[in-house]
Order: C-alpha cells, then structure tokens, then sequence
C-alpha cells in the first residue's frame, strides 16, 4: 500500500498501463495458450467428431457394454482404494504423532517410501510378489499342495490392493500436517474431562484435522481414477480394463481410435475435474484447523502400552508392505530366470542394465536429459507465473490463476492422447523427445505455480516495496530480491520435479517412439516381453537413482525428506 501511494495511485486499483510486468503476464497467457489450451481444446473438437458436432462416441462410451464395464471397474477401483488407503493412512499417522512410539522418526520416513518410488516399479514389485508364480503363491502352494495360484493379484481386487497400499503415503501426509496443527491443549481438555484415548481421537483429534484429511482423500480419489501403471501391469494380462488403459488399448493397437480415445478422455477428465473442484473447496475451508497465535501446550501424545502397540502395529507395516516387496524385488533382478521352484542366481542383469543393453542405456539417458530439463525450464517458467499471479497487478493475473490450475483436472494419460492430437501434423514435434518435453512441463505446471507461492506468502511485500521505492523495476525486484529469498523452497521443488518427471509413465507410454524411451518406458517393455530379472534390475536402478538424489539433497540443505512431498 505505501509504494502505491508513493506513486500516487490509490490502493487496491488495478494497473492498466502497457508495463513490463504487463507484457510477462501476456508472454505467460500464450505460453500457457499452447501448453494447456491448444491440446484441451483439440481433445474436446476430436471427441465430437471429425465431421462435425456428433456425441456418438460419448454415446457408445456409455452404452457399448465393454466401454461401460470400463467405466464400473474405474470407479471400483477409484472408491475402493481411495477407502482402504484412507483408514490405513489416518491410522498409521494418528499412532506415529498422538503416540509415544520408539523408532518413530525412523518409521515416519519409511512410511512414505513408496511415495517416491515410481508406480510401475510398485506394480511389479506385486507381481513378483503375489503373480502367479510369485513368492506367496509358491510359499502356499507348497502348503496347501496344489499347483494353481492361490493369491490372484492380477484381478479387479488386487489392483484395489496395491493401488491403496501405492496411495497411503498421500493420505498419511496429509493427515500428519492436519494432526500437526492441533493445539494439543484441546486434546489435554478431553483426557482431563475423563475421555479415554480413543474416545478423544474420535470426538476431537479426528475431527479437527478433518480437512486436511478430506484434501488427501480428495487428491488420491483423482489419482486413482486416473491411474495407470498398476492397472497396466496387473489387469491387462487378463483384460481387466479401466479408463486409462483401454484408452492405452485405443491409441496403442493399429488403427488408432482417436475419436474413441478423446471421448473416453474427456469422460476420465470429468471424473477427475468433480474430485479436484471438490478438493480445492475443501482445501480453502482448511483456515478453520485450530491454529491460534497463543502458545501451545505440552506434546499430548499417549506412551505406555499404546506406544507399544502402535511400534508394532507400524512395524509390522512398513517390514510386510514396504520393505519385503522391494527386497523381492532385488531377489528377482539377482535370477538368471525368473523362477521360485528352482531358481540360480547371478549379478550379471546390472552389468547389462547400465552398460550394455541398448534400450536401457537410452532410457537411463533419455529420462536424465528429460528430468532435468523439464525440471528446470518448468521451475523458471512457474516461478515468473507464480510471482505474477500472486504478487501483480494486471488484468491478466485471473487468466492466468485459472489456466494454471487446469492441468491438475486433466490426467496424464488423456493429456497425452490430447498433445498427440495437437501435434500429430507437426513433424520436428511429433513422434520426437520435444513432444515429452511438453508433456512433462504442462502436466507439472501447477505443482510449480504451488511451489512458488508456498515461497511468496513467506517473503513479506514490504521488502519488494522498499526496491521499488528506490527505483529499481519489477524485473529486477524480481531477480534481485524475491529470488534469492526463494532459492531453498524453489531448490526443494526442483528436486521433486526432477523426481516426478523420471519416474513418469502414464504420458510417456503413448507417446514415445524409438529412440525416445524413458526408464519407466523400458520397464514396460521389458515386462511386456517376460524379462522378469532384467525389468527388476532397472526398477532398482530407478529407485536408487532417485534415492541418491533425494539424500544428497537432503544432506545438502538439511531439509526433510517429507518438506519435498
């Protein structure tokens, strides 16, 4: 308010005049033209038709009994594992912050593993598992003396399964920043008035943190519906089918069914636009978590037998759902073949992996170049946006709020079918490693735009203000001042951007060609092919690779690994 009236133009009063900042803003809106409303907008003019206007194929993806089928499983498996990770995550983040729980820190990190191992790793790390001839079924097997499987992993179920157990980490984060934020005098007051320990969690601790439990329920219902890998891995072989990969089936198989692919699209886009519409209204009612300026009482976690409970409760876990699978997972790539009954092992698979096999070294060397330029051309990207739209003052700053956000509805895998439709007659974009670039920057823009101004609302406006007030532009306010006061928190988003974008699937698996795949590409194919031990020996690859760079950030500035989540 004082730099404006320093420059004599009452406050609150929209800047009209043709500025710099103005000019960024209009740069903004038409890179963001060509990122988000060029593809949506060929999407939603091919699901109609190349005709003309017809809702043909909306109508058969509603009345063809496959396509509906499709539909049911989708939202089974949506609402299924949304439900079991829910009550798994809230559970494991109530005993590890309202319990005196040894070894919680150590749990705490654990518990979120899976959230940044890739999908696909996660998938056949299960198959390996629970398939048919994975550990379980053979341990059974043996057992019971019978030569069929006992476990189905590759069903309807198993894919609500493993799906739920890939999610809780989401809900487990969420429901940790809600119970973090609780005055714990609240909880005091009930134990004082003779409530008991389960009795409070449910009448106050739960309640309290409800919206930001509700946000990640929220966000992991659209991350369901939308999901890929799992249902890839573990429902195809058998033709279980939900949105996503019968849109894979669509664009994948000759002849391409664009028409089909969009409507399909744009229904799966529907379902996910309901689910982020109805989590950003939860996540603007979050204000009311009692957070006070008063000071808070003392820690009113519960010890005693409840913290020993709870160790082995979360212990039990982490060892049977996060530890073992990634420990077979390493039992596998050691195989010569894959076989349990009698296996032999060698250590020759990672020899192959990172000097030898040629789709694997294009992979590890694709998905890095990829990473890290996506990364850093998306953080320089939203870092101007996000500074205009939460700190400018043009017209234009709504557009581009709205335009920013609209990637989150849009799943990756109809984002993808909607890039190939926008650029299918482009030919230095099209079937090139530009069109992923465009992929990975669009889908993660909003994650950036976040970031940003997660980083914003620390940086008071008055230091912005007194740069002004001695002369200096908005470009160099900007890069002189609000940058450097940014540097950790962007340098944290970088880190997961990279992350995100190496261990992406569902994008790069419709639109990659040879010579462009990715490591999590490779995965799939070596899958597709039977190559077992060579596919785990790449899934450890990726892991790692992500696990070094998570560490070395973390040394490197000190932060918590669950600060880049």
């Amino acid at each position: 308010m004082g730099e404006e009236l320093l420059r004599g133009r009452p406050p609150g009063l929209v800047q009209t005049r043709l500025t710099p900042e103005f000019y960024v803003s209009l740069v903004n809106a038409l890179l963001l033209g060509i990122l988000v409303l060029l593809p949506l907008g060929t999407l939603i003019l091919r699901s109609l038709g190349e005709a003309g206007l017809t809702f043909e194929f909306y109508e058969k993806a509603f009345t063809n009994p496959r396509l509906r089928a499709v539909l049911v499983n989708t939202l089974i498996v949506a609402f299924g594992s949304t439900g079991i990770a829910t009550f798994i995550g809230v559970f494991l983040a109530w005993m590890i912050h309202r319990t005196r729980m040894p070894l919680s820190s150590v749990l705490d990190v654990l518990i979120i593993v899976p959230f940044f191992v890739s999908p696909i790793v996660i998938a056949l790390t299960w198959l390996t598992m629970a398939g048919g001839q994975g550990l379980i079924n053979v341990l059974l097997q043996r057992i019971v003396g019978t030569g069929a499987p006992i476990v189905r992993i590759q069903s309807l179920w198993g894919i609500v399964l493993v799906m739920a157990l890939y999610f809780v980490p989401y809900v487990y984060l969420y429901t940790s920043m809600g119970l973090q934020n609780i005055d714990p005098a609240l909880e005091e007051a009930s134990y004082t008035s003779g409530g008991g320990t389960l009795r409070t969690a449910f009448l106050v601790t739960l309640p309290l943190a409800m919206p930001a439990i509700l946000a990640g329920v929220l966000l992991v219902f659209v991350l369901a519906a939308s999901h890929f890998s799992v249902p890839l891995v573990l429902g195809t072989p058998n033709r279980i089918y939900v949105l996503t990969t019968i849109i894979f089936e669509l664009m994948h198989f000759y002849p391409p069914d664009f028409n089909q692919a969009a409507a399909i699209s744009m229904v799966l886009l529907g379902i996910t636009g309901l689910g982020v519409w109805a989590q950003r209204a939860v996540i603007q009612r979050r204000s009311f978590v009692t957070v006070t300026g008063r000071g808070r009482s003392a820690d009113a976690r519960r010890g005693g037998w409840l913290g020993t409970g709870a160790l082995v409760f979360c212990g039990a876990y982490v060892l049977v759902f996060v530890l073992v699978p990634m420990f077979m997972l390493v039992f596998v790539s050691l195989m010569r073949f894959f076989t349990l009954t009698d296996p032999r092992f060698t250590f020759a698979h990672y020899p192959l992996v990172l000097l030898r096999h040629p789709l694997t070294l294009r992979g590890i060397r694709n998905s890095l170049i990829l990473a890290t330029v996506g990364a850093t051309f998306t953080l320089l990207f939203t870092s101007v946006l996000g500074y205009v739209i939460s700190r400018g003052r043009s017209r234009l700053k709504v557009v581009l709020d709205v335009l920013a956000m609209v990637p989150v509805m849009i799943p990756a895998t109809a984002f993808a079918v909607a890039l190939l439709l926008a650029w299918i007659r482009v030919p230095f974009v099209y079937g090139t490693v530009w069109i992923l670039l465009l992929a990975y920057v669009t889908i993660y823009i909003p994650f950036g735009v976040r970031a940003t101004n997660a980083n914003l609302a620390q940086i008071h406006q008055d230091l912005e203000a007194a740069s002004r007030t001695s002369g200096a532009g908005w470009a160099y306010t900007f890069r002189r001042i609000v940058v450097p006061l940014m540097r950790p928190g962007l340098t944290a988003a970088w880190v997961l951007l990279f992350v995100g974008m190496l261990k992406e699937i569902s994008a790069s698996v419709l639109l990659y060609t040879f010579g462009t795949e990715t490591m999590s590409v490779v995965l799939y194919e070596l899958w597709s092919e039977g190559s077992f031990p060579v596919a785990a020996s790449m899934a450890i690859v990726q892991t790692l690779l992500v696990g070094v760079i998570l560490v070395v950030f973390r040394r490197a500035t000190k932060a918590d690994l669950r600060a880049l989540s």
